[in-house]
C-alpha cells in the first residue's frame, strides 16, 4: 500500500509561501484538531515522549500532516544534518589539536568523536520516528502493536540521549574553544635550546 496520502493537492508540494509546519497545522485542523501549533510539537524537539503521546500526535496530524512530517525529515537528512555535521567536524578538527597543544592533553585531539556521536544519535532518532510515522500512514491500527510501542520507547530513549549529548557537547565545545584560543604559556618561556645569560 502506498504511504503517500491521496488527499494532498499536487500544488501543495510546490507552494513556497507556506512552511511544512504550517501545512502540518492546517492538516491537523482539517482533521478536527482544536489546539495550537505548540501542542503539535514534533517528536524531534521534545525531551522524551511516551508511545501514547506519539500516537496522539499522529492522530492529530492525520495522514496529510504525517506526510508533511516525512518531508521535514527528508530535508533534515539531506540538508540539516550534513551541514551542521560538516561545520562541527571542521571546528573540532581545528580546535581539538590547538587545545591539546596548549593544555598538554592529547585526548582533546579526539574531540571530533563528539560530533560523530551527535550525528549518529540524530540519524537513529529520525530513522525510528520515520518508522513510526510510515507505519501509521500505512495502517493506523499498527500503532497499537507491541513492536510499534517498543519502537516509540526506543525513539524516545535516543531522543533524550541526543539532547543530553547536545547540552554536554555544547558546554564541552565552549571549554574547548576557550582552551584553544587562550594565549599560549610557551610564549613566556625561553626557546628550546636557548640559554639564559648570566649577569
Amino acid at each position: 500500500m502506498s504511504v503517500v496520502p491521496h488527499d494532498i493537492p499536487p500544488t501543495n508540494i510546490t507552494t513556497a509561501s507556506k512552511s511544512a509546519k504550517e501545512q502540518m497545522l492546517q492538516a491537523a485542523t482539517a482533521n478536527g484538531y482544536k489546539g495550537t501549533a505548540k501542542d503539535l510539537l514534533v517528536l524531534d524537539l521534545r525531551m522524551g515522549y511516551t508511545p501514547n503521546e506519539a500516537r496522539q500526535l499522529l492522530s492529530n496530524w492525520g495522514n496529510t500532516g504525517a506526510w508533511w512530517f516525512v518531508v521535514c525529515e527528508v530535508v533534515d537528512y539531506l540538508l540539516h544534518m550534513p551541514c551542521f555535521g560538516c561545520v562541527l567536524l571542521v571546528l573540532m578538527n581545528r580546535m581539538g589539536p590547538m587545545a591539546a597543544r596548549k593544555t598538554g592533553l592529547p585526548v582533546l585531539r579526539k574531540s571530533y568523536l563528539w560530533v560523530l556521536l551527535a550525528v549518529g544519535l540524530d540519524v537513529a532518532e529520525n530513522a525510528l520516528q520515520l518508522l513510526l510515522v510510515l507505519a501509521y500512514m500505512q495502517q493506523p491500527q499498527q500503532t497499537s502493536a507491541a513492536w510499534w510501542e517498543a519502537a516509540a520507547v526506543a525513539g524516545s530513549t535516543v531522543n533524550m540521549a541526543k539532547w543530553w549529548s547536545a547540552r554536554c557537547g555544547g558546554l564541552f565545545s565552549l571549554l574547548l574553544a576557550a582552551a584553544a584560543l587562550s594565549p599560549s604559556s610557551s610564549s613566556v618561556k625561553p626557546a628550546r635550546g636557548q640559554r639564559i645569560k648570566q649577569g
